[in-house]
């Protein structure tokens, strides 16, 4: 919803419909921060379950980092519109830190 958000003058004259052009620019922002902080207040539950595995903690320290990351993008995206190109890119490193640590957990794994 914020690329949405970002594109939505060349979405308007290719006449895609969006949250953003449909229904206004904030309100595509405050969507996504929602959704956004639901995937966060959902994590917990990846924590929860990897701490019990022997090697989780890694994968938990990443959903940590992310949720961190993801939060704090949030937060900045509703005190100011001109975030939007910042969250994208906070957001996409967020998601990045998680896969790094699945990557590791993964080669933890197959070394032992």
């Amino acid at each position: 919803m914020v690329k949405g958000a970002i594109d939505v003058a060349g979405d308007v004259r290719a006449g895609v419909r969006t949250v953003a052009n449909v229904h206004g620019v904030r309100t595509a922002l405050v969507l996504a921060v929602v959704f956004t902080l639901i995937a966060v207040f959902i994590s917990p539950l990846i924590i929860i379950y990897d701490t019990k595995e022997p090697y989780g903690l890694v994968l938990s320290i990443g959903v940590l980092i992310t949720d961190i990351m993801l939060t704090y993008a949030s937060i900045m995206l509703l005190r100011n519109n001109n975030y939007m190109h910042r969250f994208r890119f906070l957001s996409l490193g967020a998601m990045a830190v998680t896969i790094v640590a699945y990557l590791i957990l993964a080669l933890i794994l197959m070394i032992h």
